[in-house]
């Protein structure tokens, strides 16, 4: 079963089943903007399921990594606001909005060997057929005559714990464009 995974058969030389997961993801979400909302100087994103029979992500759901990126620019080209650009290593900052499960130990503690979960402490995914949205509250700057770029991105693992697993850099992970939105402010 292909599913999400495009590295493994990928890894192993099978470029078609990877290509099938790719389109699978690439057809699986949308992406739509509020603009009347930039007025008060904020963001509103609608992200929507509407290719999977299923919640997005599926699976995996601790491990997997489904994440907007955002980028907003002034009209001279600078940015002003950024949210889940990775970093050098590829590894996402602490205030991404992902979509996956974190589970816990049961006393409210997150664990990382799903074996050792007791509980769910979050679990923030788009259910089959379903919107959510995301209010970004961008800075008090003019934002007329910019730019905005949102993406929605997914790789089947986070780049830390293959890192950790693997050794730094060894594996980098593909990261998939599911969905994607410009537009100027």
């Amino acid at each position: 079963f292909v599913g999400a995974t495009a590295y493994l058969p990928k890894l192993n030389g099978d470029l078609e089943k990877s290509q099938m997961a790719i389109s699978r993801l690439q057809n699986a979400a949308a992406l739509a903007l509020d603009k009347k909302s930039l007025d008060q100087h904020k963001l509103i994103i609608e992200v929507s399921n509407v290719g999977a029979g299923h919640y997005l992500p599926t699976g995996l759901t601790d491990i997997r990594q489904m994440w907007l990126e955002i980028v907003v620019k002034d009209k001279k080209g600078k940015t002003i606001f950024t949210s889940g650009v990775r970093d050098k290593n590829k590894y996402l900052p602490d205030d991404t909005i992902i979509y996956h499960t974190i589970f816990g130990d049961g006393q409210g503690n997150p664990v990382q060997n799903v074996a050792k979960a007791r509980e769910i402490l979050k679990d923030k995914r788009v259910p089959p057929k379903q919107s959510v949205l995301e209010t970004i509250v961008l800075p008090q700057e003019d934002l007329e005559g910019g730019k905005i770029k949102v993406s929605l991105l997914y790789r089947s693992a986070s780049q830390k714990m293959l890192d950790t697993i693997a050794g730094k850099g060894k594996h980098p992970l593909p990261i998939v464009k599911m969905a994607e939105i410009q537009s100027k402010l």
